[in-house]
């Protein structure tokens, strides 16, 4: 099975955008395992294409957004062979993912799947922990045949799958590497501004009520959310951690900073959204001047 697996071929995806202090550690984890590099990059002034070029990856320059999300169908569309592995600058595999990654593509095939989930830890570098919080573990989609699944380009989306998704056991992970557990760190903030556009909410009464809630009651409220899911993760029997704890806060900031702007946006943006929603923001942008 070993030697049949090795036949399989798979493209590597990657997003960057100044990146070099990141970049070497990611494809020194995964170029030897894959066929073919694709590096789409927002036109870095640092050393990132150079790192990127030194392995042999195929570099796509494209108009820098702040978030990578509308370049992905670009990407996957530059890749030579059917099955893509995609992974942030800031994410690794684990030992046993990596060893057994095309042996996990050829079974998929066999076994009709179009996509393949693996189990996402999120690892705190500063204090050497693994962060044990209501998202643990985080379940993604990193490895798909590439004719087989589809991003509208919206942030922290999952694809659209048109097939069978393989699920992966927990000994195959993705460590996401943190650096900064700050509430509301730039990126957030970023994230929070393009996530209003990216949601659209009926017109409900509890929308209604959100709208005319204070700020302060409504951060109360995704604290309080948040805090009910990490009793449930303790009741559970999860892990839970201070730096779990940590995150938790910082998504609850998020949460509500995110919603905050969706609720009091005026009616051009929600007509913006709303196209967004039913067409996709990759699609708008590629029938429109600006890309």
């Amino acid at each position: 099975m070993l030697k049949l697996a090795l036949m399989v071929s798979v493209c590597f995806v990657t997003f960057t955008r100044n990146s070099g202090c990141w970049l070497r550690g990611l494809l020194d984890n995964v170029v030897d395992i894959v066929d073919e590099v694709v590096v789409v990059d927002g036109y870095s002034s640092d050393d990132t294409v150079e790192i990127a070029k030194s392995y042999g990856a195929r570099v796509f320059q494209r108009k820098p957004r702040g978030y990578v999300e509308p370049d992905r169908m670009f990407a996957i569309r530059q890749c030579n062979n059917d099955w893509v592995l995609y992974l942030d600058t800031d994410e690794r595999l684990n030992t046993r993912l990596r060893r057994d990654l095309k042996e996990i593509i050829d079974k998929a095939i066999k076994n009709n799947y179009s996509a393949v989930m693996i189990n996402r830890y999120n690892y705190h570098i500063k204090s050497g922990n693994f962060i044990f919080d209501a998202g643990f573990p985080d379940p993604q989609i990193r490895i798909f045949n590439k004719y087989r699944v589809e991003y509208k380009g919206i942030i922290h989306e999952f694809p659209k799958v048109h097939g069978r998704i393989m699920k992966l056991a927990p000994e195959y992970a993705i460590i996401h590497l943190v650096n900064d557990l700050t509430p509301l760190n730039k990126k957030d903030v970023i994230y929070a501004y393009v996530e209003r556009l990216d949601h659209t909410y009926k017109r409900s009464r509890l929308y209604s009520a959100f709208t005319h809630l204070k700020p302060f009651t409504i951060l109360s409220a995704w604290v309080i959310l948040y805090g009910y899911f990490t009793v449930r993760q303790l009741m559970a029997r999860k892990p839970v951690n201070i730096v779990g704890l940590m995150n938790n806060l910082r998504v609850a900031l998020y949460k509500h900073l995110a919603l905050l702007l969706i609720v009091t946006r005026g009616r051009k943006l929600d007509r913006i959204a709303n196209a967004i929603n039913e067409h996709g923001l990759i699609k708008l942008l590629e029938h429109s001047e600006i890309t």
